[in-house]
This record gives C-alpha cells, structure tokens and sequence, in this order.
C-alpha cells in the first residue's frame, strides 16, 4: 500500500496521495514505519511547515526505509504507542 493521508492543522484531510504507479512517484513511496523505534533507520521532522526526513545511520542499498513517530506526531494520527511495540519509557522520552 503506498498511499498518504494528509491533513491540515486543524486535523482536516486535505487530500489523499496515492503513489501506487511508480512512475509517477518517488522514493517516498518506500518509506514505512517502524515497528518499533530501533527498528529506525529515519527520523521525520517539520521545518517551517514542510516534512524532512534524515538518516539516522548508515543505509545500505535495498534496505527498507523505516520511520518511528514520537508520542507528540503519533497522538496527533491516534496512533496508540502502547501497541505499537514500544518501550514503556519511550513516550515520557518524547515528552
């Protein structure tokens, strides 16, 4: 499934990104969450109202692209970071 919902402030869909053709999309598309945050090798994070990801070690080629949400970025898309495989102390870590 490579599809996004995006939202706006006011937690508002604003669209939907279906990147299912890759021609017609980049490697966003390859982009996955973690199951749990060692399992990150991305960091996302806004700057001035744009989303950036980061490495945060050494990705070999053909590995899969994996992202961890905090606690702040998970509550905001009701992701229950209790189930979702996480260390009890990594959401009062986050805070």
């Amino acid at each position: 499934m490579y599809c996004w919902q995006l939202y706006n402030g006011n937690k508002k869909q604003l669209t939907v990104v279906d990147a299912a053709d890759p021609n017609a999309s980049n490697w966003m598309r390859y982009v996955n969450c973690a199951r749990h945050w060692r399992e990150q090798n991305l960091v996302a994070y806004q700057y001035r109202g744009q989303i950036y990801y980061r490495t945060v070690k050494i990705i070999p080629r053909f590995t899969e692209l994996m992202v961890f949400y905090g606690s702040e970025y998970a509550n905001s898309l009701n992701i229950n970071l209790g189930s979702y495989n996480a260390p009890e102390h990594y959401t009062d870590m986050c805070k």
